[in-house]
């Protein structure tokens, strides 16, 4: 499939713990990923001598257009909740290069962190200090970390919702 608006396409990694990758455009040498990030598209088919566009260009998710604004709550956290959090992780004991974060901010159920990770924030509410334990996922990306077990120590600054 061609897409002649586009120059070229670079892979943008979503996250240091996720192998996927997804394309964004990208114009000569400015980089405009940053400006498409969480956004899908579907290319316009557009007629010139009708002047008529055929299939119009639509965002796929309704929030990526005119997205509700974020409150800060008391409530424990679920789904599509922004967390603010500090962490630490320890693997075998010792603190691992790279797990350490403050003022990180995760939308749970994104699925940009390591399986088990977002789900174990589930309940929790802002103040809490707590242990998660997780184990990163036989095809993670770096080799050392590869089905290791590792205990975050998290702290949740805040949690902000989504009221519609």
């Amino acid at each position: 499939m061609e897409h002649p608006e586009y120059d070229t396409y670079e892979p943008i990694w979503i996250s240091p713990q996720s192998i996927q990758s997804k394309y964004v455009r990208k114009r000569g040498e400015i980089d405009l990923s940053h400006r498409f990030f969480g956004m899908k598209f579907r290319p316009v088919h557009f007629n010139a001598s009708t002047n008529e566009n055929h299939e119009p260009l639509q965002a796929t998710n309704n929030n990526s257009v005119h997205p509700k604004p974020y409150s800060s709550c008391a409530l424990p956290i679920d789904f599509q909740d922004r967390v603010t959090i500090d962490l630490i992780g320890y693997m075998e004991g010792y603190e691992f290069e790279g797990g350490r974060a403050d003022n990180f901010i995760i939308e749970v159920g994104a699925g940009r962190m390591i399986p088990g990770f977002e789900e174990g924030l589930l309940g929790h509410k802002k103040g809490d200090r707590f242990e998660l334990h997780v184990t990163f996922p036989n095809d993670y990306h770096a080799a050392s970390f590869r089905n290791k077990d590792v205990i975050f120590k998290i702290n949740i600054i805040d949690v902000e919702r989504r009221y519609a």
